[in-house]
């Protein structure tokens, strides 16, 4: 387990890229600011938050989030809906038409794309809006069937 994790965070460290992310919670309405970088691989992404020193690290649905270096422990929902927008995440970044086209219905206004989910992915959104610049996304906000919001934008520069 150790090693996929060391060549997971080396693959995830060929191509990150800083973001900045807002989310918003209805129920205290309140919204968070944040920023760091976020590096994706074939079947999982790493999210280091800059200005928190956490980070969270997914892998084929292995989810870890930690605080510095402390594994922290999350309840069933959270967990649950972490990876569903992670899952999300990972396959619209990778282009998967066959995912969205499965889960999704797929419009466009004003230059963006909006995924309005089937079935399934009916009992956890609402909707996403997506832009993307060279078939890579740079802002995703997805609308949670409980009026949160999470808006991300990749910036443009990239780390090697």
């Amino acid at each position: 387990m150790k090693y996929l994790f060391i060549l997971f965070t080396l693959i995830c460290s060929l191509h990150a890229e800083g973001f900045h992310e807002e989310r918003y919670s209805y129920a205290f309405d309140k919204t968070q600011k944040f920023q760091g970088d976020i590096q994706f691989s074939d079947y999982g992404v790493k999210i280091v938050y800059n200005d928190l020193n956490k980070s969270i690290l997914y892998d084929d649905g292995d989810l870890k989030v930690y605080d510095g270096k402390k594994l922290l422990s999350l309840d069933e929902v959270q967990e649950q809906r972490m990876g569903v927008f992670l899952d999300i995440l990972i396959l619209v970044h990778a282009d998967d038409t066959q995912f969205i086209k499965e889960n999704f219905s797929i419009s466009l206004e004003d230059g963006m794309e909006i995924l309005t989910p089937k079935e399934e992915m009916k009992q956890y959104l609402k909707k996403i809006e997506l832009k993307k610049a060279d078939a890579k996304i740079s802002f995703i906000k997805v609308y949670f069937k409980n009026d949160d919001t999470i808006t991300i934008n990749i910036d443009d520069d990239e780390t090697n």
